[in-house]
């Protein structure tokens, strides 16, 4: 059989056993193709709930006179799952969403005993939880199901079905290296854009920030996006509230203020990476303007692909409005002024005319280099300067791996 016909085995076993009444109870079954750095870990938060697949090698179990050897081989079957309610619904699962004991409970009947031909049969190990802090902070709960296999391999090559090589060109299938910006809370640590025409949005708008927060329930208003907070310049906002609301803030003079408020609080654990979203429709038709706030964890600004869930009820006031047109700089992570200071890591955000309208503004970390002062926007042209002691910053570092066992 070999490596790559057991792998193909415990894929199509994995993808039955986990098929109800037609339907997959997980996003994705598939190789995990390296050790689990953090890019890695930010890859698969997208794609949970998830089952991954390993070889983890072996021991040679007999290196015989016949032209073959035989391995104690190891395989893992890891369960990653996702949820923004917290680690005990990531373990347990939901009405909505498998958990990871369920997919153990569901694999192991499955996998314990299951012959592959012309190999031997799996058996179970051990199961593992792969708990660490990075884990913790992708808000995902991992745990490895360790399967041994007696395999046998030639040591004489067949090349009889072997082509002609000319080139060979390795690719990985890894998202590139992620950056952010370090937003370490305190006056004054920020980034911005001076005030356009393209950012100056009197009508309906669409703001969408991807963020991990220190704290999503913090002690003060801590600002996402803002073109607010210069006297008399207001205009709109975007921030999230002690009791993990979220708030949209809009002037229609530049001088008054006005706070419309999510009805639910997000729900994000500390630490965690996630897209926020706000829409206001200045005249809903009905002689008044609606505000909206949503969530996702797999928005793709790339293709537009993703669910948006909508964070409590449509804020409805009575009144048409029309949002002031002021000169003040458009801050992420902080108001205009640098006041209201969020503490975490910013890696994209998103300002649209309308709502999902045009793109007016894009803020990407990845744009620019690590600690670089200033950068232009790839997608939209404006210039994006870091200020006081933020930075364009990455997590990379040569220790920051989560190893299988062995």
């Amino acid at each position: 059989m070999g490596i790559k016909s057991v792998e193909d085995q415990l894929l199509a076993k994995i993808t039955a056993a986990l098929t109800v009444a037609g339907q997959s109870k997980v996003k994705t079954v598939d190789v995990l193709p390296s050790d689990w750095d953090k890019d890695m870990l930010r890859k698969f938060a997208a794609v949970a709930p998830a089952v991954l697949i390993a070889f983890s090698g072996g021991q040679v179990k007999d290196l015989g006179a016949n032209d073959a050897v035989s391995l104690d081989a190891q395989w893992s079957v890891i369960a990653v799952t996702a949820h923004a309610s917290g680690n005990a619904a990531r373990r347990r699962g939901d009405s909505q969403q498998i958990g990871a004991f369920e997919i153990c409970e569901r694999l192991v009947p499955e996998l314990h005993g299951f012959t592959v031909p012309d190999e031997g049969s799996l058996n179970l190990v051990a199961i593992e939880n792969l708990w660490s802090g990075e884990i913790e902070k992708q808000g995902l709960a991992v745990y490895a199901m360790r399967f041994g296999l007696l395999m046998s391999f030639p040591l004489v090559a067949d090349e009889s079905g072997m082509g002609i090589f000319l080139t060979f060109d390795g690719k990985y299938d890894l998202p590139p290296r992620e950056l952010y910006l370090s937003l370490p809370g305190g006056a004054g640590n920020y980034a911005s854009t001076p005030d356009s025409q393209a950012i100056s949005i009197a009508g309906d708008l669409d703001i969408r920030v991807r963020v991990a927060l220190d704290d999503w329930t913090p002690a003060a208003e801590q600002m996402l996006a803002a073109k607010f907070g210069v006297a008399n310049q207001g205009s709109y906002r975007l921030s999230v509230l002690p009791g993990g609301q979220l708030r949209f803030g809009y002037s229609t003079t530049g001088a008054n203020a006005f706070n419309r408020d999510s009805t639910a609080a997000c729900g994000f654990q500390d630490g965690t990476a996630h897209w926020v979203r706000c829409t206001a429709d200045v005249d809903n038709g009905a002689a008044g303007h609606d505000v909206k706030f949503y969530k996702s964890d797999d928005y793709d600004p790339a293709t537009g692909a993703g669910a948006w869930t909508q964070i409590g009820a449509t804020v409805v006031t009575a009144g048409v409005i029309a949002i002031f047109d002021g000169n003040a700089a458009l801050a992420l992570g902080a108001d205009s002024a640098g006041a209201s200071s969020a503490a975490g890591k910013l890696l994209r955000a998103r300002l649209l005319n309308g709502i999902n309208g045009v793109l007016a503004a894009e803020f990407r970390a990845d744009d620019a280099t690590p600690n670089t002062v200033a950068f232009a926007s790839k997608a939209t042209g404006e210039i994006w300067t870091r200020q006081g002691a933020a930075v364009i910053a990455d997590d990379f570092a040569a220790e920051d791996t989560v190893s299988l066992p062995q």
